[in-house]
């Protein structure tokens, strides 16, 4: 099934803003709306983006309205999340994707926007892209950090073929390196995102299909074994069986406790990963922390781990 790319922004495009997770902070969207000005991008909302009712920015009622206002909008290019948190699931039984595939549009953000990316891949055939959210990306005090930036631009600006990340680029910005948990090299598209909401939508509808792709994993704050567990679930689910790739981005403050013993992160990548006979990446820049680069979600990218790099193809 051929994928359906959005077309790339250009100057003058106009920008949906919507909150359909958490509630956000008004001065960090504040400062990305600003931000996007300075791209040549125009910005529009349908509703109060600072609302709130309990965890969430807004009922569900409203939240997927806001959704479905934006994607049916002629004039919007692409619809931007303030941010992500919790909430998205509970929309995806009331938005209308066969409205919504009629419209292809930029959507661009991480997080709880996992269940965004997965289900729009499922019902409507979008690539769609893994990057930062408005709030803690563009919006935050000192913006994104050049890799980010640089990645974030070129892929929904409309870039062509570039490398992502490589070990190379990491070390000359002083960055942490890549590992390769497994060599080779494959091209293929790339699907996934934040493990726990990923794993969240195995048994619906709108569950991740990985076979003959490239699984992209990430998360934050979590304990190796909860991890483990949803990698098992993963497993269970035959989400492993198949498998082109593996890419796995930031894993931050997902240590054990200090009182507890526990199985490390390499320990548990070596049990899911190592004996799968496809290439295996840990330590790409993708996450809950800096650089927190854009990968096209249902594109088609280079994972070459005898190299440790990462390009769109």
């Amino acid at each position: 099934m051929t994928r359906v790319y959005p077309q790339p922004l250009a100057p003058g495009n106009t920008i949906a803003i919507v909150s359909p997770a958490s509630t956000p902070g008004r001065e960090p969207i504040e400062r990305a709306v600003a931000r996007l000005h300075d791209m040549g991008l125009k910005t529009k909302s349908y509703s109060d983006l600072y609302r709130s009712y309990g965890y969430l920015a807004g009922t569900d009622a409203e939240r997927a309205e806001e959704l479905q206002i934006a994607f049916a909008d002629p004039d919007v290019a692409a619809v931007l999340p303030t941010r992500g948190g919790y909430g998205i699931v509970r929309l995806l039984d009331r938005l209308d994707f066969r409205t919504i595939a009629k419209q292809p549009k930029i959507v661009a953000g991480f997080s709880d926007l996992t269940a965004l990316h997965v289900a729009l891949q499922a019902t409507t055939n979008f690539v769609t892209y893994h990057g930062p959210n408005l709030q803690d990306g563009l919006g935050a005090e000192d913006g994104l950090d050049e890799l980010s930036l640089e990645s974030y631009r070129r892929t929904l600006f409309g870039g062509g073929k570039y490398e992502i990340a490589s070990n190379d680029r990491l070390a000359a910005l002083g960055l942490a390196p890549m590992t390769s948990i497994r060599p080779g090299r494959i091209t293929a598209e790339v699907v996934g995102g934040n493990t726990a909401v990923m794993c969240a939508l195995t048994g619906t509808p709108f569950e991740v299909q990985t076979a003959g792709r490239i699984l992209l994993l990430e998360d934050t704050g979590e304990a190796p074994y909860r991890i483990d567990r949803w990698l098992s679930q993963l497993r269970l689910a035959g989400k492993l069986t198949g498998l082109a790739g593996v890419l796995l981005g930031h894993f931050t403050d997902c240590r054990p406790s200090d009182d507890k013993p526990s199985l490390t992160l390499d320990q548990i990548w070596d049990h899911y990963f190592g004996n799968l006979g496809v290439p295996v990446l840990s330590g790409f820049p993708c996450g809950h922390e800096r650089p927190n680069v854009t990968l096209p979600l249902g594109g088609v990218v280079e994972l070459d781990a005898d190299r440790c790099a990462v390009r769109v193809v």
